[in-house]
Parts: structure tokens; C-alpha cells; sequence
């Protein structure tokens, strides 16, 4: 399911006064991703989140690292030193990927925030795939209850989600029982017996026979 930007006056535009080309920024949990797009000088571009080329790792607390990634390329000696200027530090983690997108600052030669950047809102049941900007569905044994989710949450001890897709985990029905992130519920053994939403299954007593 691909995300769409949404047209309205929170979408991003950028203007390029110089240099000719747009570096457009994606983060994930540990990464800065960064492409450029050739454009007419001066002409509005928009900020897009597909088809990125990992050229720095980038570290919780640290500076741009792996510059190797710049070599081949004709702009490697002209923006690195522009790229760590401008970038110098940010703490990257999973909850503030799409907010430090959203919060984007000045970048490379006067490169400018005309908007900030809204992105059609994930549904409930998906999470968001920062580098793709898809909406993927929770994998089994896993769910999402609210919206624009960047991750989908495991299923706690007792409870279980089939399938993709899932809003909420379920709790086990008695005389089954499941540990934490698991697609389905264990049926209990002959003689043993659990409540609803078990962690584990027990003798059964003279009263559960």
C-alpha cells in the first residue's frame, strides 16, 4: 500500500536557488538516506520519499559517518563538508524519524523549509515503512490500533493475532493459552486447563472435569 503525499497547504515545497540539485532527506531507526534530483534553478521541487541511495550511516549522538559512501559520485568533495555542516548532529530514533522529516531546517546552499511535510495517514491494522514510505501491514502476532503508526506492537502473554493486518490481539479462550507475539493460541494438553487469556496451561482440578 503506497503512501501518497496529501495535496493541501502543509505539503512540502522546496525552492532551490542554487545549487541545480535537491537533496531530499528520509530517516530510519539508524540511518540518514540521501538522493539528489536535478532541477531548473530557482524552480519549486517537492520533498519525496521513495527510491533513496543510503550514502551516510548516521549514528544516536554522532556525526555523518561511512564517507566512503560519497566516492563515484561528482558531487562527493563539493557537499560532504556541507552535508556534516549543515546536518552536524541529530539523535535519529525510530519515534522521531517521520518528526525530524516533518521539522526539516535549512539544508545545503540556502536550500529552504517553504512547508512542513504531512503524508496521508497510515490505518489502523499497518505501520509506516519510514524508508519506503509504504503502509505495510502487521505481521502476525502483532497489531496496530491507532493511525500513522510507525511500528506494530507484539501481542502480550495470553493474546494472539492471526493473520496480517491486525487492529488488536485477541485473548485466548479458555483451554488454550500463548506467550507474548504469537500468531495463535496453544490448545492446553489432555488433563490440563486454562481461563481466558492464559500465559500457560495447569492441571485441571476435580471442578474443571
Amino acid at each position: 500500500m503506497q503512501r501518497q503525499l496529501v495535496a493541501s497547504k502543509d505539503r512540502p515545497v522546496f525552492l532551490i536557488p542554487e545549487p541545480n540539485d535537491l537533496f531530499k532527506l528520509s530517516y530510519n531507526i539508524s540511518n540518514i538516506y540521501i538522493s539528489s534530483l536535478s532541477t531548473q534553478k530557482g524552480q519549486a521541487s517537492e520533498l519525496n520519499l521513495g527510491a533513496f541511495k543510503m550514502v551516510a550511516d548516521f549514528l544516536v549522538g554522532a556525526q555523518l559517518i561511512n564517507e566512503d559512501a560519497f566516492i563515484g559520485s561528482q558531487y562527493a568533495h563539493e557537499l560532504l563538508p556541507k552535508v556534516l555542516e549543515v546536518i552536524e548532529k541529530y539523535e535519529v530514533k525510530d519515534e522521531k524519524a517521520v518528526e525530524l522529516l516533518r521539522e526539516c531546517k535549512t539544508f545545503i546552499n540556502g536550500l529552504k523549509k517553504e512547508a512542513r511535510a504531512e503524508l496521508a495517514v497510515c490505518p489502523p491494522g499497518t505501520f509506516h515503512h519510514i524508508h519506503s514510505a509504504d503502509c505495510v501491514p502487521c505481521p502476525p502476532g502483532t497489531a496496530s490500533a491507532q493511525p500513522d503508526s510507525v511500528r506494530c506492537t507484539p501481542c502480550g502473554p495470553g493474546f494472539a493475532a492471526a493473520g496480517a493486518g491486525n487492529t488488536h490481539c485477541t485473548a485466548c479462550a479458555p483451554g488454550s493459552s500463548s506467550a507474548a507475539g504469537r500468531a495463535k493460541c496453544t490448545p492446553c494438553p489432555p488433563h490440563f486447563c486454562s481461563g481466558a487469556g492464559a500465559t500457560h496451561c495447569a492441571p485441571c482440578n476435580s471442578s474443571d472435569l
